[in-house]
């Protein structure tokens, strides 16, 4: 359960965006662990965001969890379509200053000349450098978001803390992770990219669902 808690941390945020619309990004895994993530969409409407990230488990299952940022209070509403041990529908709600002291990283960042067309949308590529990690990520600056304004709540997500560095609005159509020596650890490619009104009940939790204490 930490490897997934960790997961659903590292993908969630606290945001406002000049975008409206619906991203959608395939992710594939190259290393072992009990959860990988298949797909997440990103909805956008004003300063309110959704991301719903697709996974399966060890044994093949398929869990959706959808991440709800609380700009007001700071909080990460996180709910699932997983019932808990009992049958209830259950979320959370995460103080985001209360998991600040996750593990950090330090991360630097390198603007390259290379380009390409992701999409339609014309994309610049950045690297992003950790102790453990080099990622490469292609940004649509057009695409309107200040994608790296959360980066000191999440400082796991390299993606995020390169965009913070480069001090960019913009989000990364397609990103690629490495270890050190090489090896790609994961990769996502944006697979659709929908600029569209979004109805404000998406960012509600859905009826039939009590709220839960993390204990944390």
């Amino acid at each position: 359960m930490k490897q997934l808690f960790f997961i659903l941390l590292i993908f969630s945020s606290i945001m406002s965006f000049a975008f409206d619309g619906e991203i959608k990004l395939s992710y594939t895994y190259f290393n072992g662990g009990d959860f990988k993530v298949e797909e997440v969409s990103w909805l956008f409407k004003k300063d309110q965001a959704k991301m719903t990230m697709n996974m399966r488990d060890a044994n093949g299952k398929l869990l959706v969890t959808s991440f709800i940022p609380e700009k007001n209070s700071k909080a990460l509403t996180i709910y699932s379509n997983t019932p808990s041990s009992d049958g209830k529908n259950q979320y959370f709600q995460v103080d985001i200053s209360k998991i600040e002291d996750l593990k950090k990283a330090e991360y630097r960042t390198e603007k390259t000349t290379e380009t390409k067309t992701i999409l339609g949308y014309a994309c610049e590529k950045y690297m992003v450098y950790s102790q453990s990690t080099i990622t490469e990520m292609w940004v649509a600056k057009s695409i309107d978001i200040p994608y790296g304004s959360y980066a000191s709540y999440f400082k796991t997500n390299a993606e995020i803390q390169g965009m913070a560095l480069t001090g960019i609005n913009g989000f990364p159509l397609e990103s690629t992770t490495k270890s050190l020596a090489g090896n790609i650890i994961f990769q996502y490619m944006a697979q659709s990219v929908s600029e569209k009104s979004v109805d404000a009940n998406q960012f509600n939790v859905p009826a039939g669902y009590t709220l839960t204490t993390t204990g944390h």
